[in-house]
């Protein structure tokens, strides 16, 4: 590099361990990361950072541990980020017992978690190990310290509860997300809850969901109403299937293959062809079908 007449510094040296990792040539990195070290150069907070996070980017935690250890041992100033993407690493591999480690290097240094590594902390805690317990601590640790929760907080914990089929603790924590930290719903954590109480047959309390996504101004999607539809399926119910294949129609909400797999099983089978065809054209099944809609291929 010097022979170039490129200086090699501290950042020149980042920039190339930042493009070779981008690259995918981790080993070329470590390897010229090593030979500036045994030069005399020594790597910075943002060398380890740039370093951690790509191993960690293909789950090698192994080694981006080994050079977290490294990087305390040889009296590296650090900076928060570094413990932060470690910290993201190892929770996305499930590795809480290291993870949890590394947040109390953290805090030996003097910083405080940030609230999106409180939320990997969550989300590693209850939907990698399944650990509720533990992730619930980290939720009351981090309000202990002042740090106000996201839709992403909750939404981890709704989304981990429904996966392992525990509906009434995730319902327990939606309706506290709007009686008392007045976060804001969405329509993905709207989809998590009615997807699972229709997998769990309570359809009456998935329609009451609906009835409160309309009050809350969230709007519904095509996952929305394939759930639904489903659950409405096992039920027979078609006057509220008719009803929201016309809500789909009036929001432009355009139906999938999924969509139209699960009605096209369902309504020719109980003698409904007619309103499926007049939904697949577009039009409103609860009303007669206009003669001509240009553009429209019949079903």
């Amino acid at each position: 590099m010097k022979e170039e007449g490129i200086p090699m510094n501290v950042s020149t040296l980042n920039t190339m361990l930042d493009g070779l990792s981008r690259r995918g040539r981790l080993n070329t990195a470590l390897e010229f990361f090593n030979e500036m070290e045994r030069k005399g150069l020594k790597g910075n907070a943002v060398t380890y950072t740039i370093l951690i996070t790509s191993f960690c980017n293909v789950t090698n935690i192994r080694k981006a541990m080994e050079l977290f250890d490294q990087m305390l041992s040889s009296g590296c100033p650090t900076d928060a980020k570094v413990y932060y993407c470690l910290i993201s690493g190892l929770s996305q591999a499930g590795r809480m017992e290291d993870a949890s480690f590394v947040v109390s290097k953290l805090k030996e240094a003097g910083f405080s978690m940030d609230i999106v590594s409180y939320n990997v902390m969550i989300r590693g805690f209850s939907s990698k190990s399944g650990d509720f317990e533990s992730a619930h601590k980290v939720l009351d640790r981090m309000l202990n310290e002042g740090i106000v929760p996201t839709v992403v907080t909750f939404g981890t914990l709704i989304h981990a509860h429904c996966l392992d089929g525990d509906i009434e603790k995730a319902m327990r924590i939606f309706r506290d997300m709007g009686s008392k930290s007045k976060i804001p719903m969405n329509t993905v954590i709207y989809n998590g809850l009615i997807n699972s109480l229709c997998k769990k047959n309570d359809v009456e309390q998935a329609l009451s969901l609906m009835e409160d996504m309309k009050d809350k101004g969230v709007r519904p999607n095509t996952q929305t109403f394939n759930a639904l539809f489903k659950g409405l399926r096992e039920n027979n119910l078609l006057k509220k299937a008719f009803q929201f294949m016309d809500q789909m129609v009036e929001e432009d909400c355009n139906p999938d293959y999924i969509t139209m797999e699960i009605l096209t099983e369902w309504l020719p089978g109980v003698g409904e062809i007619e309103r499926l065809r007049k939904f697949a054209q577009g039009y409103p099944v609860s009303e007669p079908q206009p003669q001509q809609k240009d553009g429209i291929v019949a079903f």
